[in-house]
C-alpha cells in the first residue's frame, strides 16, 4: 500500500503536537517500554502513516525523565544495553491532568470537523465519495471516543455523588 505524502504530512502534524501526552499513555497502558517499543506503538496507532523520528522521540524520553514525569532503567541483554521508560507518580499525576484536557480538546475539535463537513455539504461536495471503509474507520473511532468520555463521566459522575454523601455526613 503506497502512502500519500499529504496523509502522511496530515497525519504527522496532528501526532507532533501531543508527542509528550502520546508516551505517557502508552506507557501507562502498556507499562515499562523502551524507544523502540513506543515507536512502533506509535506507527501503529497511525496505520503505518507516521512515526517521531528517533531524536524527536529520544528528546522528548529525555524530557519527560529530567521533569520526574519518568523514570528510566537500563538492561544489559549480553552486551547490548536497553534503556526502559516506566512511568513515576508525579507522571501519572500529569497524565490524568492531562487527559482531561485532551478530551475537552478533542470535543472541540468533533464539534469543529462537524462544522468543517457541513460546510463541506453545503457546497455540494459529497460524503458519499468517500469509500465505505473510511467512513467505517470515522464511525469507529468515533465509537471509541464516545465510549471513553461516557466511562469517564460515569466515574466523574460516581466521585460527585460520593463526595455529597461525604459533606452530607459531616453535617
Amino acid at each position: 500500500m503506497k502512502k500519500s505524502r499529504k496523509a502522511e504530512d496530515l497525519v504527522k502534524s496532528i501526532f507532533s503536537v501531543p508527542l509528550r501526552h502520546l508516551v505517557l499513555n502508552l506507557i501507562a497502558i502498556h507499562g515499562e517500554m523502551h524507544g523502540y517499543e513506543i515507536m512502533n506503538r506509535i506507527k501503529e496507532l497511525t496505520s503505518g502513516l507516521w512515526k517521531p523520528s528517533t531524536s524527536t522521540l529520544y528528546m522528548v524520553l529525555e524530557t519527560l525523565v529530567k521533569e520526574g514525569l519518568l523514570e528510566k532503567r537500563e538492561e544489559y541483554r549480553g552486551r547490548v544495553k536497553r534503556v526502559k521508560y516506566r512511568l513515576t507518580e508525579k507522571g501519572l499525576e500529569i497524565l490524568s491532568l492531562s487527559t482531561d484536557l485532551a478530551l475537552k480538546i478533542m470535543y472541540r475539535i468533533t464539534e469543529r470537523l462537524e462544522t468543517v463537513n457541513q460546510m463541506l455539504r453545503e457546497r455540494r461536495v459529497s460524503v458519499r465519495r468517500l469509500k465505505a471503509r473510511d467512513l467505517e474507520k470515522r464511525i469507529e473511532v468515533l465509537r471509541k471516543i464516545r465510549e471513553y468520555i461516557d466511562k469517564r463521566l460515569e466515574r466523574l459522575e460516581k466521585e460527585y455523588m460520593e463526595l455529597l454523601e461525604r459533606e452530607r455526613g459531616e453535617k
